[in-house]
């Protein structure tokens, strides 16, 4: 690499030559701390080139500003972890990535000796992308298996949820058959596939857990579906009084309720259809309000049809977000 424009090759004048250097790479101090930053963290921007305020460039020269940008570079191509482990890595292409940065910043040197500033920035600015894009094609293997826990306990709670609400449902909507078999079906590979994931993550190998959740997670989704398309909603019930009608619409109501928060968080929906649920939810809620005043006056018979309806927009909220409801 060649050597940087504010080292003493000579070895004389080392007090000189060390002012000189502390006295330009000052400024470019904070950013060298964000690059570095946004290095080594895969979800950062990308760097833009960084340039000098009109403050940090009074009293300097383009050459001296463009000679700040390559002491940042080769910081960063020689003290960046994320650097090292693209010029080491398998992938040709990142490591491919690493070795022209390198090379983008000896031209650059080339063309500021030269007199060129201006090939010199475009070569840095190269650099920069450069060095960005390889860092996060190689991230830090520490920061992956953190990320890959947390993902991993997401995943694993989305689960636990369903299952646990899997089977209030069933009590309250179908209480006398139990699930469908095809959602039987899908509530034993569940399950199956949670056990499966424990090893693994007891293991560390969160990558492997992480695939055979997501596979549940989909299950999940599916299940739901046939659940709710199978579900048999008994109305010929012998109920003793309207009284007690109400309280089984009640108890049907908070069921689909409970499935809104769990929809929202396995589907994903988009914001947008998230909103429009919400408001169909917002509007169910004002109805069972309202049937809940119906009922405390012992009309229980317009409570019920008004139940009925507020149970109505819970479905729609459902479908809105893409959760297949029996009408």
């Amino acid at each position: 690499m060649p050597p940087l424009p504010f080292q003493d090759e000579s070895g004389g004048g080392q007090s000189g030559g060390a002012a000189v250097r502390g006295r330009a790479i000052a400024p470019w101090l904070p950013l060298l701390a964000l690059a570095v930053a946004q290095v080594l963290h895969a979800a950062a921007p990308a760097i833009a080139a960084p340039r000098a305020t009109e403050g940090e460039t009074i009293g300097q020269s383009p050459q001296e500003v463009i000679r700040q940008k390559l002491q940042l570079v080769h910081l960063l191509l020689t003290k960046s972890p994320a650097l090292e482990r693209a010029a080491s890595s398998d992938d040709v292409a990142v490591k491919q990535q690493a070795a022209t940065a390198r090379t983008l910043y000896a031209k650059a040197n080339e063309a500021l000796s030269a007199g060129n500033a201006a090939e010199a920035e475009k070569f840095l600015d190269e650099a920069l992308r450069l060095i960005v894009s390889s860092s996060r094609l190689a991230p830090d293997p520490l920061q992956v298996e953190a990320e890959q826990r947390t993902r991993y306990a997401e995943l694993l709670e989305g689960v636990r949820s369903f299952q646990k609400t899997h089977q209030t449902i069933c009590d309250r909507l179908s209480p006398t058959n139990g699930p469908a078999p095809a959602v039987a079906a899908d509530l034993d590979r569940i399950r199956g596939l949670v056990e499966q994931s424990h090893p693994f993550a007891r293991a560390g190998r969160y990558r492997e857990a992480n695939k055979l959740l997501a596979e549940a997670h989909e299950t999940v989704v599916s299940a739901l579906n046939k659940m709710l398309a199978s579900a048999t909603l008994v109305y010929d019930l012998n109920f003793k009084s309207a009284a007690e009608e109400f309280d089984y619409e009640t108890a049907r109501y908070r069921s689909y309720e409970e499935l809104i928060p769990i929809a929202y968080a396995e589907l994903k929906p988009s914001g947008g259809a998230v909103s429009l649920s919400e408001r169909y939810v917002k509007e169910s809620r004002a109805t069972r309000d309202l049937a809940q005043q119906q009922a405390a006056r012992g009309d229980h018979r317009s409570a019920i049809k008004t139940l009925q309806e507020a149970t109505g927009r819970l479905q729609t909220a459902l479908r809105v977000v893409g959760l297949v409801v029996p009408e």
